[in-house]
């Protein structure tokens, strides 16, 4: 892009959130700023960008000092204050719950990512794996805008942040290949074509924003959107709102919102039906094991006298030994060991062997879920 285009891109950009009431972040602005003052601002611009940005600052709140900043270098046009822009650091606003529980991995190295693709995605999960991307401001030296591809894959509790925006066109396309290759159903939110392979696309109609499909599930702050995702370095606020995206679609997929301070997560609504879901038969050595399971499991019926329980626990080991002969066997199972999680809540301490039972009830399940 030369001057002029840059220039337009940062005013046009901005001037079509902030009026229409869409919040932006100090980062975003700062990120915008920098890009459409490459080589300069004109007078002109620089003077409408500045009050376009102060008449909105009830949106953005930029804080005093840096908008007086943000004043020499749009109207009095300060090369060296224009440098110093992208050193400037913003509080944090983000703070997702979720990352108490769920790790992410930041990357743009071409060879980890290849790695990861093959190794870490590759693994069999009948979940599907979630991807979201976000795009530069302009063209890349590959041809694309593709800056940013975030997978989430709910069994490793793992974000993945591939920075792609320096990728040459070859390795652009390698990436692709691998992609397509991995042998798991792939979930976006739109069709999101740049990443080159099918997905599957759990947008109900091409107008509605992820923002309000999630809002009653789970709500997500949307103000990085507009952010520079080829900067040398993300911030976490950035890193935050990207993983989120890619998380809630796992929200959106099984219409709940989710605790992930339990294993496996626990969904708000016990009953769950996957709107993309491609269950794996149990293998013999699951089977065998949840019957295992059963068997041991009513040895605490034996220890408990508390007729309430006594019926909870008859009514979860009928269940187990429903579950594994059912598609969506692994939903079942993981609804059973909720219903034993609430069940050691309720438990008096009279009750030691019963729930030392059942917490052991727990444990395989967990590891039947996990093989």
């Amino acid at each position: 892009m030369n001057r002029r285009q840059r220039q337009g891109f940062a005013i046009g950009t901005l001037r079509n959130k902030l009026e229409r009431g869409v919040r932006l972040s100090p980062g975003v602005i700062r990120d915008l700023v920098y890009f459409g003052g490459k080589f300069g601002f004109s007078r002109g611009v620089g003077l409408d960008l500045f009050e376009l940005i102060r008449d909105n600052n009830d949106l953005i709140e930029l804080d005093p000092e840096f908008l007086r900043k943000l004043e020499r270098v749009l109207v009095r046009r300060s090369i060296v204050v224009y440098r110093t822009l992208p050193y400037e650091q913003f509080p944090s606003e983000y703070s997702y719950e979720e990352f108490d529980h769920i790790r992410h991995h930041t990357t743009s190295n071409f060879g980890e990512m290849v790695n990861i693709m093959q190794n870490q995605l590759g693994v069999a999960s009948s979940w599907p794996l979630y991807v979201d991307t976000e795009g530069s401001y302009s063209q890349l030296v590959n041809g694309s805008r593709l800056a940013l591809i975030t997978v989430f894959d709910v069994d490793l509790r793992m974000v993945y942040l591939f920075r792609v925006h320096n990728m040459s066109y070859d390795q652009m396309q390698s990436i692709r290949r691998e992609i397509v290759a991995i042998d798991r159903r792939i979930v976006t939110f739109g069709p999101e074509e740049s990443i080159g392979c099918i997905t599957s696309n759990i947008q109900r109609h091409p107008r509605l924003s992820l923002q309000a499909a999630v809002d009653r599930l789970r709500p997500i702050s949307k103000t990085e959107t507009m952010s520079n995702w080829c900067g040398p370095q993300l911030r976490d606020d950035q890193i935050q709102y990207a993983a989120m995206d890619a998380i809630v679609l796992h929200n959106l997929n099984i219409g709940t919102r989710l605790d992930w301070s339990f294993s496996p997560p626990r969904p708000r609504h016990r009953d769950i039906s996957p709107i993309f879901f491609d269950p794996t038969p149990p293998t013999v050595t699951q089977i065998h094991k949840v019957a295992d399971i059963r068997w041991e499991m009513m040895e605490a019926v034996d220890w408990t006298w508390d007729v309430n329980i006594v019926d909870i626990l008859e009514a979860t080991n009928k269940q187990l030994g429903l579950a594994t002969g059912e598609k969506n066997w692994e939903i079942e199972v993981t609804k059973q060991l909720h219903i034993l999680e609430d069940v050691i809540d309720e438990m008096d301490n009279q009750w030691k062997k019963s729930r030392e039972r059942i917490v052991r009830t727990i444990e395989g399940l967990r590891d039947v879920l996990q093989q």
